[in-house]
């Protein structure tokens, strides 16, 4: 009786495991889709209250407010289409974003951190770099 009380638990908690992984997966996927369609707004209200925020070598730990205007005018310069990033998941909550993607006679790679912060999953991190 205790051996199947314990495989259940041990199925419990690996189906626990993987369903916070595809929440991991699905929020990611909507931050892309965010990329893909210049909507600063996503991206910026699924952010950390403050977060850092480099674009191009330029970059610091900014509010959502600030995080809204220099995102604006990233993609009013730079229309990001077909970014299809990998999406690696770490421990502790962790998953990076990063892939490249080519805006008019630009290379970039954009790199996405976002982490589990009391259940809900939020951006830390956005890091734009010339390829």
């Amino acid at each position: 009786m205790k051996k199947i009380i314990f495989i259940i638990a041990i199925l419990l908690i690996q189906s626990g495991f993987l369903f916070s992984q595809s929440n991991n997966v699905k929020f990611a996927n909507s931050i892309i889709s965010a990329f893909n369609s210049s909507n600063t707004e996503t991206i910026v209200n699924n952010a950390q209250d403050r977060f850092v925020l480099k674009i191009f070598s330029e970059g610091a730990r900014v509010n959502k407010a600030q995080a809204r205007v220099i995102l604006k005018d990233f993609f009013k310069e730079n229309k990001v289409r077909n970014y299809k990033p990998e999406i690696n998941e770490l421990s502790g909550g962790i998953t990076i974003i990063d892939g490249k993607v080519h805006s008019g006679n630009k290379n970039m790679r954009i790199q996405i951190t976002q982490e589990k912060d009391n259940k809900r999953i939020i951006i830390t991190e956005i890091i734009i770099s010339n390829e």
